[in-house]
């Protein structure tokens, strides 16, 4: 099943190639994503998220060198950090 025709879906049992999904768009403009590399990083969440846990879940190809965070994100959860702890 494509990804495309999976948004909206729960599915309990799914297997998630991400083998090739970070390949396209211009890695070296970040954090100035290109929009076909938005668009590839995009349906890598939506493809991910389909499963309706973590047992149901089988990632196959990831590999972490190409996982890349955008500026935002790590703010976000250095402030989370701080908050937690401040608690």
């Amino acid at each position: 099943m494509s990804i495309h025709k999976s948004q909206g879906q729960t599915i309990h049992r799914v297997k998630v190639d991400l083998g090739r999904v970070f390949e396209k768009g211009n890695h070296n403009s970040f954090p100035s994503l290109s929009s076909e590399l938005t668009l590839v990083l995009g349906q890598s969440y939506v493809a991910l998220s389909r499963a309706s846990s973590i047992e149901g879940l089988q990632v196959i190809g990831f590999n972490p060198k190409k996982v890349i965070a955008h500026h935002k994100v790590i703010e976000w959860n250095q402030t989370l950090q701080s908050v937690h702890e401040n608690i």
